[in-house]
């Protein structure tokens, strides 16, 4: 019963997912300075796009592609195809902030069933109701590098926050003072690419 239960959770934040995406206005932006406007999804490597709702879908691979503006309900995110320090292969990522400095992030969902932990009981099993999350992986670029480089994620920083952020921001000694000092955190993100960006060049 709660296998089933979970099952069908999943199956209608899929739905629902999907339906949203077929109604999310999109611009495409080709690296031949080309444009062109309709609704889009992003799906791996690929963008799925249609003129609009009464035409079939194609899709687009991120190689061909500048970037790709998609205008969600609260927010509107830039994506761009971009390599990864030691990796072989490019990645799609959203642009969170833009400078000398860049700083991008990938987002994949997660499903937590809820069971175990002795959170609740249903059928003898330990159950919370389970809940939906977002992974986020955080990306950092210089503007004279071609690739980015991971730092970690919203769940669990591959790296000690600290010495991987001062590290990479050690060309700025006011800024490393303030994450040595714990000022700056790793929710604080956004804040230190900004910081860094206005007050180390």
């Amino acid at each position: 019963m709660a296998k089933k239960f979970i099952i069908l959770i999943i199956c209608v934040f899929t739905t629902l997912s999907v339906l949203q995406a077929q109604k999310t206005k999109a611009v495409i932006y080709f690296k031949n300075g080309d444009t062109i406007a309709g609704l889009g999804k992003i799906t791996g490597n690929y963008v799925k796009y249609r003129k609009n709702r009464k035409v079939k879908s194609s899709k687009l691979h991120f190689s061909k592609l500048e970037r790709v503006k998609i205008y969600y309900i609260d927010e509107t995110i830039n994506y761009v195809y971009l390599k990864v320090k030691n990796q072989d292969t490019p990645k799609v990522f959203e642009e969170v902030a833009i400078g000398d400095i860049s700083l991008y992030r990938t987002v994949s969902q997660g499903y937590n069933p809820g069971f175990g932990g002795g959170f609740g009981t249903m059928g003898g099993a330990g159950f919370s109701g389970g809940y939906s999350y977002a992974i986020k992986n955080f990306y950092l670029k210089r503007i004279e590098q071609d690739f980015v480089i991971h730092l970690g994620s919203n769940q669990l920083f591959t790296k000690n926050f600290k010495k991987a952020a001062s590290e990479f921001f050690k060309d700025c000694p006011k800024l490393v003072k303030l994450i040595q000092n714990r000022e700056f955190k790793k929710r604080d993100l956004i804040e230190i690419v900004e910081f860094y960006n206005q007050q180390c060049n």
